[in-house]
């Protein structure tokens, strides 16, 4: 097998030790150890395990970067890069503590591969030709050929696909030589693939036989799958269309079964223009087609086009005109879209020269006043040597002055620094007390929905039963009060529901992570979602205005979840470090791109309330891949 399987004999051994481990180190280790062997089979176990480690290990404890490093490889796989970035970093942190250069270097590779993934090319390069200068002068070749074929995506990438074949074909020959096939069926296709950007199409064919065989020989569906896809566009290109068609037709057989969707649109963009040089036109216009179903805007234009050329070839002259014209209004979109992007580039790049211009104003206006300066030095000193006596009395009236001008200056500035932090505490206190009232002020109305208009739509409740029952038999049909029955209790349940997310206020007053743990239990019973609260290193409680902000902040993300997710699992993570709070929160929905959505009213509020407290905070979501939050927040 390609892929090492985990010792099952040897998860459950561990499982039970667990259990029974006699100290919380002695459980991180193990957690840690359970972490690594689900990573193959199971990504949840996997970072459920590291984070179990992280809440039983001591800060200190050089394995906390391990378990670091282990929630890094969880996000990276699910393509949440920031999330992945930020453990990878909080890793290396811990190691440059420790001094282990290796470790350190080794984590550089992963954060240079997140890097890679978020475009950031140049930032790449640079550490993995950093890496480098450690791993080539100690022979360490394994690593060194995992840099070589980072360096050879990013050049490739950045269109220099001459240094990108040096590379991959340098650590081709290393992984060849250690016998390391996962590598090489990677390093294989990137390689062709590269030769056939260079326009070298002869030795890319080569390369993708080759990554053929062996993904073949290990069973690698999805290897596979990207092969056949390369291998269509190559023969395409190259006007072979029958091998094209059965390359394509194999990647998507393949797409299909590990249910990928991603290519599968350009799949069927491919065999249309295959069919249409074939001139099979109702194929073609099949094809593309169902190439519309998942194309993104601009692909949805250049296949509108490609259905016009068809319906032009068949001579259907009244639906090429109505798609010429959906070409046209889809066209003008898409260039109005990108006009705007490019005048906002426009009055940015203005902005930033405006701000240079002023800048540079200013320093000329500075040297200015410094020649001036230097001209009263000189008068002065001139006179300083026609009068030196009379200087020298005046010299010592002028320090004596001006020792007492910079001791009033000191009291003042002391003075203001009093008053300044005096108006600070005493908006601190006005802030604490209009959060008292306003939670005083939810509980009230917590209370009178649930205590007045709650019970009155009870008794409405029982009402509409008895008038219910005392309709006649014959009446029944033709004066149902069921609709009226159902609209009561429907009503009942959202009263109790405000009533509850009004009065989540209170709960705070015994600590943030007690308040979350009753929302999520609330939540969880009568949600179809389950929602799991993670406290690490929380010895103390913080400031309790704080706990009240973080905790509306986290319950409006938890509703934002609920109403849009589509997700039956969140996890909300708090972690404590020296000066600074660390939450997560996060689900495994149905997620969004983030700079495709505008902040609608709830995300502007968890923004201004974060930002009130000096918090900072990021999304990380793919359509998909689920959600993730990060807020940090000073303590």
């Amino acid at each position: 097998m390609l892929f090492a399987q985990p010792d099952l004999a040897r998860v459950d051994s561990l499982t039970q030790v667990l259990e029974n481990a006699p100290s919380p180190t002695e459980k991180g280790r193990i957690s840690l150890a359970l972490a690594r062997a689900y990573q193959s089979v199971d990504l949840l176990q996997s970072r459920n395990y590291a984070r179990q480690a992280l809440s039983w290990l001591d800060s200190q404890d050089p394995l906390r970067a391990d378990a670091l490093d282990q929630l890094g490889r969880f996000y990276f796989y699910q393509t949440q890069f920031d999330s992945a970035l930020y453990y990878f970093r909080q890793a290396r942190d811990l190691l440059a503590l420790a001094q282990d250069t290796f470790r350190i270097a080794s984590l550089n590779i992963s954060i240079g591969s997140v890097l890679l993934q978020q475009s950031h090319y140049t930032e790449a390069i640079s550490i993995f030709i950093e890496n480098l200068k450690y791993f080539e002068p100690r022979q360490d070749m394994v690593n060194a050929a995992k840099c070589y074929s980072n360096l050879a995506t990013a050049f490739a990438q950045m269109s220099n696909f001459e240094k990108a074949i040096e590379y991959s074909r340098k650590a081709l020959t290393i992984f060849r030589q250690q016998g390391m096939d996962q590598f090489t069926m990677i390093t294989l296709p990137n390689l062709a693939t590269q030769f056939m950007q260079n326009d070298q199409l002869d030795s890319a064919n080569h390369y993708f036989q080759l990554a053929e065989t062996l993904a073949t020989r290990y069973g690698n569906k999805r290897s596979l799958a990207l092969i056949y896809t390369s291998l269509g566009d190559l023969n395409l290109e190259s006007e072979h269309l029958e091998l094209a068609r059965d390359y394509t037709l194999k990647s998507i057989q393949l797409k299909q079964e590990l249910n990928q969707a991603k290519g599968i649109s350009q799949a069927y963009h491919n065999l249309g223009l295959i069919a249409f040089k074939e001139q099979k036109y109702p194929e073609a216009r099949k094809y593309y087609l169902k190439a519309m179903t998942d194309a993104d805007s601009e692909s949805r234009l250049e296949l509108l086009k490609r259905i016009k050329e068809v319906l032009v070839a068949e001579s259907n002259w009244k639906e090429a005109t109505r798609y010429a014209e959906e070409v046209q209004k889809l066209g003008d979109s898409l260039q109005a879209e990108k006009n705007m992007k490019e005048i906002a580039a426009a009055v940015s790049q203005y902005e930033t020269a405006k701000k240079e211009n002023e800048i540079l104003q200013l320093k000329s206006k500075n040297q200015e006043l410094a020649i001036r300066h230097n001209r009263n030095q000189i008068f002065l000193w001139s006179i300083a040597a026609l009068c030196l006596g009379l200087l020298l009395l005046g010299y010592l009236t002028y320090k004596n002055i001006h020792r007492k001008r910079v001791i009033d200056r000191q009291n003042f500035k002391i003075n203001q620094q009093k008053m300044i932090e005096q108006l600070r505490q005493q908006e601190l206190d006005t802030i604490d007390n209009i959060i008292q009232i306003q939670e005083s002020e939810r509980s009230r109305i917590a209370a009178d929905l649930h205590d007045s208009l709650g019970s009155k739509l009870a008794t409405l409740n029982l009402y509409v039963d008895k008038l219910q029952e005392e309709v006649p038999e014959h009446m029944k049909k033709e004066l149902s009060l069921i609709p009226l029955k159902k609209l009561t209790n429907d009503t009942y349940q959202e009263v109790r529901q405000i009533s509850h997310n009004i009065n989540a206020g209170a709960q705070v007053k015994d600590g943030l992570l007690v308040a979350l743990q009753h929302m999520a239990n609330y939540i969880s019973h009568t949600n179809n979602i389950q929602i799991e609260v993670l406290g690490i290193d929380l010895d103390h409680r913080i400031d309790n205005t704080l706990e009240i902000q973080l905790f509306r902040v986290i319950q409006e993300l938890v509703t934002n979840v609920i109403k849009h997710a589509n997700a039956t699992e969140a996890t909300i993570q708090l972690t404590k470090h020296d000066s600074e709070l660390n939450i997560i929160v996060e689900d495994n929905g149905c997620g969004f791109d983030p700079d495709e959505i505008k902040f609608g009213l709830g995300l502007k509020n968890i923004e201004n309330r974060l930002a009130n407290i000096g918090a900072e905070f990021s999304i990380d979501s793919s359509p998909g891949h689920g959600t993730t939050v990060i807020i940090n927040t000073p303590l």
